[in-house]
This record gives C-alpha cells, sequence and structure tokens, in this order.
C-alpha cells in the first residue's frame, strides 16, 4: 500500500498528525544500546570502565580469550626443591568459590580484573589447621581500597591473618583501562556511530517551505506528520510549496567500516594481543595451520603467561602453600599439535626408551593397557 501524504493542509490535521505520530513513538519497542557522556567519561582512569568497554567487540572478545584460556588451564602443585609434581591439595588443588559455582569461573574473573584494572583480589572463607586458606571469594574491583598498609572492604578493614583476609593480585603495571582507555573511548564512539547510522541510515533531511513560510507550531506539526509517515511507509507525496533537503554523510563519506577496523586493532594493541585474535587482522592475510601454531606459541608467551605468572607466583607465596610447593599452569594441551604429530613424537620417545608406553598413553590421555575404562 502506497502512503500519499499531502502537505499543507489544514493545521488542525497536522497537530492530529503530531498527536498520532507521540502515540506511535510510546508504543514499547526493543531499546537500543546507547553510550552515554557519562559511560564514556568513566573510563578516564580505569576506575569503573570495565562494563562500559565490554561494549566495544574487540575488548569483549579479546579480554575474553585471554581469561577463558588461562582459566581452562589445569594447575600443577610442584615441590619447589625437585621440581617433582605433588598431589594438590587445599588452594594448589584448585581454588573454590561459593557452593554451585565452577571454579573456572573464579580464575576467568581474575584474570579479567587484573588484565583489565592491573589488580585482582579474593577474599579468603576457609583455612585449615595451619592457617592457610582452603576457600576463597571473588572481589570486584571498585569494592577493595588500600589504606596503610592494609585493605578496606565495602569500606571496612579487613583482618591481615584468617578468614576475611584478602589475597592481592597485582600485575605491577597499569592495566588495559589505565593506559587504554582514550583507544576503548574512541572504539566507543564509532560503535555508538555505526548504531546511529543503522537506526537513521538517510542523511539528515530539512523540509522546506517554497511558499508562505509556516507558524512555529505548524511547522513542527508539518515535521511529525513527515516522522510519521516515515516511520509507516518509505513513500510520500510533496506538493508544490515543500521542498526536501538533504545534509550530512553517508557511510561511504564517513569511513565507518575502516575506522572501526583501525580501532579494533588499537584495542587489540593495548591488550597486547595480535589483531588476529579480535578478528581485526589486515587484509590480505592468511592463516594456516602452520602459522596457527607459531600464533598460538606467541599468543602464550606474550599474552597469556604474563598475567599467569602474577597468579603463579602469588598463590606459590608462604601465606597461601607455606613454601612446600610452587603452583604451575599447565600449557601443554593449549599448545597441542595434531593428532599425526603427536603419535609421531610419542612413538619415537617410546622407541628411544624416554617413556613408557603406559606414560605416553597417559599423555594423550588414554588408559594404561590393561585397564578396565570406568
Amino acid at each position: 500500500m502506497i502512503l500519499g501524504v499531502s502537505f499543507l493542509t489544514r493545521a488542525s490535521d497536522l497537530r492530529a498528525s503530531a498527536r498520532e505520530q507521540q502515540q506511535l513513538l510510546s508504543t514499547p519497542r526493543a531499546a537500543n544500546v546507547t553510550i552515554s557522556a557519562a559511560d564514556v567519561s568513566g573510563l578516564i582512569g580505569g576506575a569503573y570502565g570495565l562494563d562500559t568497554a565490554m561494549q566495544v567487540p574487540a575488548f569483549a572478545k579479546g579480554i575474553t580469550l585471554i581469561a577463558t584460556t588461562i582459566s581452562g588451564m589445569p594447575l600443577m602443585s610442584l615441590d619447589p626443591s625437585t621440581g617433582q609434581q605433588l598431589a594438590p591439595q587445599g588452594l594448589t588443588a584448585q581454588p573454590t568459590m561459593s557452593p554451585g559455582v565452577p571454579n573456572v569461573t573464579l580464575m576467568r574473573q581474575t584474570v579479567t580484573e587484573l588484565v583489565a584494572y592491573g589488580t585482582a583480589y579474593w577474599e579468603v572463607t576457609a583455612v585449615d589447621g595451619y592457617g592457610w586458606p582452603t576457600a576463597v571469594d571473588f572481589l570486584q574491583h571498585d569494592r577493595v581500597q588500600a589504606d596503610n598498609g592494609s585493605w578496606l572492604v565495602d569500606g571496612k578493614r579487613a583482618p591481615s591473618t584468617g578468614v576475611g583476609r584478602l589475597i592481592a593480585f597485582d600485575s605491577g603495571a597499569p592495566g588495559a583501562l589505565d593506559f587504554g582507555w582514550l583507544a576503548i573511548r574512541t572504539a566507543l564512539n564509532l560503535e555508538s556511530a555505526a548504531n546511529n547510522y543503522a537506526t537513521s541510515p538517510l542523511p539528515s533531511l530539512a523540509l522546506k517551505s517554497t511558499g508562505l513560510d509556516l507558524a512555529d507550531e505548524d511547522a513542527a506539526a508539518l515535521v511529525a506528520q513527515w516522522d510519521l509517515a516515515s516511520a509507516r511507509s518509505a513513500t510520500r507525496y510533496l506538493n508544490s510549496q515543500v521542498a526536501v533537503e538533504t545534509f550530512g554523510w553517508n557511510a561511504a563519506e564517513l569511513q565507518l567500516v575502516e575506522a572501526r577496523q583501525h580501532a579494533a586493532v588499537e584495542v587489540a594493541r593495548i591488550l597486547n594481543l595480535d589483531p588476529y585474535w579480535v578478528g581485526a587482522q589486515p587484509a590480505g592475510s592468511s592463516v594456516t595451520y602452520s602459522n596457527e601454531q607459531d600464533r598460538r606459541s606467541a599468543l602464550l608467551d606474550f599474552t597469556i603467561m604474563p598475567p599467569a605468572r602474577v597468579i603463579e607466583q602469588r598463590l606459590s607465596m608462604p601465606d597461601v602453600t607455606g613454601s612446600t610447593r610452587v603452583l604451575r599452569f599447565t600449557t601443554m594441551s593449549f599448545l597441542r599439535a595434531n593428532l599425526n604429530d603427536r603419535n609421531a613424537a610419542l612413538t619415537s620417545y617410546v622407541a628411544s626408551g624416554i617413556l613408557t608406553i603406559d606414560e605416553a598413553r597417559a599423555l594423550e590421555p588414554l588408559v594404561q593397557i590393561g585397564d578396565t575404562p570406568e
């Protein structure tokens, strides 16, 4: 159905259309995500900007990649003098949170805030007979404040020992939100611009009277009727006394695609990531299986291990383990080669006597020869 609208009709009709438009606009619709100036200003200094920064797809994907990778790596407990693997116990088994919450959730939250802010915090909720922690809860960054060598949690001083004390992870460097807030703010502005363009893809319009000027009230009603007709149909009719003029920029002139691509690369840089990992690799680049292995190795060395080392070393300190063990993340599964390469290597190790058959099977892992799977 084609909607024909003849403008400069009776003023009473225009005002009626304006009322109709208000009723249309009041109908509930899917809410668009908007980014206010207050949200953006909250990024400055990295104080409370994580939720806002997560609205940037590249930032959300990058920090989630780092956090999920580390949280998926098992923790090994080793003898500090011999390097021999020990049976896990207490927190060295796997840090435990509130009942019903997976342990991987605790580690993912910890890594996320450690990367974003440079610090992360646990609160001890249970200890053993030696006073070493056996269970912890994650504390959000904005709940903790440093105060003369001690900690305040929700404004109350935390004890220095026992239940309620804090385990603080400090990278010793500013977090991504501290030194990268400008790049994140730029990306936010571009996401907002893209959202605005998607909502209203046409350039801005001006209705120009080619005859007598209208009173302000009638002009407002005319614009209201135009907006109402636009919401109902893409086809409208103008008489000889009204002309439409456009101004502004189209998508090509705004270069939103190029600008958002560049912003994604900048966000990857503040997270110390190759742009490939946030989907912002340069045009013409290619990924093969051989260089995928190299990418994973570089990702592990330069991006994953720095925050992982902070967690390892903090959990290996005497107030957590009693100097009887050190903790290390197991990275072997992350760097695992393809099946044919692994089989060739294991076959070589068994043939040379480096590994027994059962030891080689355990690396896959497979049950030992003669064992019956449960």
